[in-house]
C-alpha cells in the first residue's frame, strides 16, 4: 500500500511540475530558442549592413603614402540570424591585385550583453574584438602595446556604407588612417 501510494504521489508530481514551470514567466518548454530569440533581437541592430557593396577606399601606411582601393563588402546573417558573416575583398585601384581579403564574425553574448568582432585577414592575422552597436553604427577596437585601432561604419545620409579606421597611442588624440564609402548593390 505504501509503494502504491508513493508511486500515485510520484506520478502526480511528474505530470504537474512540466505544467507548472511552463506557466512560469521565462520559463519556456524550449530554453534554447528563448536563447536563440535575444541574440536574433540583439543582432536586428545590423541589419543595416546585410547586403553586398562596392565602392571606394583608401588607406595610409605612412607619411605621403596614400593608396588607393576598389573594395567589395559582402555581409550576411548566418546561423538563425544570431551571427552576422562580414566577407571584404579590397583590390588595388591601379594593378588590380589583392590588398585586403578579410572574413569577420559579429556575435553577441548575452551573458555579458556585449558584442565581440571576431576576424581573419591575410598573413595569418586574426583576433577577437571588442565591438559597439548603435543605431546604423559598429564600431571595433584592437588594442595593444601601441594604443588603440578603431574602425567605425556608420550608414550615412546618403544610405552609404561610411567607414573609417583610426589610431591613438593614448585614446584621445585619433589619427585616421583608412577611408571607404560603399554603395549597396545587393
Amino acid at each position: 500500500m505504501k509503494n502504491a501510494l508513493l508511486s500515485l504521489v510520484v506520478l502526480a508530481l511528474v505530470a504537474i511540475v512540466p505544467v507548472r514551470a511552463a506557466e512560469q514567466p521565462g520559463m519556456s518548454q524550449n530554453p534554447m530558442a528563448a536563447r536563440t530569440a535575444v541574440h536574433q533581437e540583439a543582432m536586428k541592430k545590423l541589419e543595416f549592413l546585410a547586403g553586398t557593396w562596392k565602392g571606394k577606399a583608401w588607406f595610409q601606411m605612412g607619411p605621403d603614402q596614400k593608396h588607393e582601393v576598389d573594395q567589395t563588402e559582402v555581409v550576411q546573417f548566418r546561423q538563425e540570424g544570431v551571427i552576422v558573416l562580414i566577407e571584404g575583398l579590397g583590390k588595388d585601384a591601379k594593378s588590380g591585385s589583392i590588398v585586403h581579403d578579410a572574413l569577420a564574425v559579429v556575435s553577441y553574448d548575452d551573458s555579458n550583453q556585449k558584442y565581440t568582432f571576431t576576424s581573419w585577414a591575410g598573413a595569418g592575422r586574426s583576433g577577437e574584438f571588442e565591438a559597439k552597436v548603435g543605431p546604423n553604427r559598429l564600431e571595433w577596437f584592437m588594442k595593444n602595446a601601441g594604443g588603440t585601432i578603431r574602425y567605425t561604419i556608420v550608414l550615412n545620409e546618403k544610405g552609404e556604407w561610411f567607414e573609417i579606421g583610426e589610431r591613438s597611442i593614448d585614446g584621445v588624440a585619433w589619427t585616421k588612417f583608412f577611408e571607404m564609402t560603399l554603395k549597396k548593390v545587393q
